[in-house]
């Protein structure tokens, strides 16, 4: 690696130290103000003593915070403070019958809407699963081999072909768990750029 090199290396990786340090600080003010708004939406109702206006407003609030905010969390968050509960078409928030001393603005500042439910990331492996089924396919032909009473029924020419795709699918898994990046070498003329923030 040549001194030129480690000096772009260097940059670049200092960019995105900053820019990584920007995206956590704007991730958590986000995340601090929509928990000041919704707090301030109890607050509100608390101390005025009336919720009119208050559900179109929390309700537009959850379809403008749309994507990249964890929606669960925020109507369950809704649910548990303001009392409020799905529609019966559940296409938005509407109040529960509850009385103005039943509202906690305490409770609502001291839990955070990010703890409630967890969003689940769908994930799927395809490697994996080949691999997976390689390994069911073939403890399914052993016991129709050793077995009378198996209902087993396997293709022996699919079997073949699944175990290639699967020592594929291994080796691919091998060559992915290689930490060495060698997308980019000293005389690559596409090496990139430092990012420039």
């Amino acid at each position: 690696m040549t001194k030129a090199n480690q000096k772009q290396i260097d940059a670049s990786l200092e960019a995105l130290k900053n820019d990584i340090a920007l995206a956590v600080e704007s991730a958590a003010t986000m995340r601090d103000r929509v928990q000041h708004a919704l707090v301030g939406c109890v607050s509100h109702w608390k101390t005025t003593g009336s919720n009119a206006g208050l559900m179109d407003l929390v309700n537009l609030f959850i379809t403008e915070l749309g994507q990249g905010v964890n929606l669960k969390a925020v109507k369950q968050w809704c649910e548990i403070y303001l009392h409020m509960q799905e529609d019966v078409e559940g296409k938005r928030l509407v109040f529960k019958p509850v009385k103005v001393s039943d509202l906690d603005t305490k409770a609502a500042a001291d839990k955070k809407w990010w703890t409630l439910k967890p969003q689940n990331v769908f994930s799927f492996d395809l490697t994996d699963q080949i691999i997976a089924l390689a390994v069911k396919a073939a403890k399914a032909s052993k016991k129709a081999a050793t077995s009378e009473d198996a209902a087993v029924d396997i293709d022996p020419e699919m079997l073949t072909q699944l175990e290639a795709l699967a020592r594929r699918a291994e080796a691919r898994k091998a060559d992915n768990s290689d930490p060495v990046d060698t997308r980019f070498t000293d005389d690559d003329p596409l090496a990139q750029a430092p990012v420039t923030a």
